[in-house]
């Protein structure tokens, strides 16, 4: 998962923790690893991933219930993210959805645009379940994730609300 969504998730836990008094503690690491590790038997409760993929996955092993589109990227308003990023010399390279390529070019026609192979070309949508077996309490963080107050936190952190899609 990108470091904004770990960021996101840590304080949407902390704002869930003032709001209910219980504290949410998080692991973050590459989705399919952490997805491999669920599967093996490894204990967790909420899962998010950056690829929809993986929660899909062990919702169709019976490992966790319903899959919920939580956030999306999202550009600061008014601004191509990747424009904005690439012409104050924040990065070099980014791998974009050919629209977005489009898009940045047209604020910043410096930048060059390669197209690459179809099958390394991966969405970003992000999904979050919850694990069977998981306490009460994990249901009521994913729906606090998903709730007005959480979609806020998501959003101040550069990302699209999920379900609304």
């Amino acid at each position: 998962m990108q470091p904004g969504a770990c960021t996101a998730l840590t304080e949407a836990g902390s704002a869930y923790r003032e709001q209910t008094g219980i504290s949410v503690g998080g692991k973050f690491g590459a989705s399919g690893l952490l997805r491999e590790r669920i599967e093996m038997g490894e204990p967790a409760e909420v899962f998010a991933s950056a690829n929809m993929e993986h929660p899909q996955a062990l919702e169709r092993a019976g490992r966790a219930g319903p899959v919920k589109l939580f956030a999306s990227p999202q550009p600061p308003k008014g601004r191509n993210l990747y424009a904005m990023l690439a012409g104050e010399g924040k990065a070099d390279v980014f791998l974009l959805y050919c629209t977005a390529a489009a898009e940045a070019r047209r604020e910043n026609p410096s930048l060059r645009v390669v197209a690459i192979p179809g099958p390394l070309a991966v969405g970003a949508d992000y999904g979050l379940t919850v694990i069977k077996g998981a306490g009460t309490e994990a249901q009521r963080f994913a729906d606090f994730v998903l709730s007005p107050t959480g979609q806020a936190i998501l959003v101040r952190h550069g990302f699209a609300p999920g379900e609304s899609r």
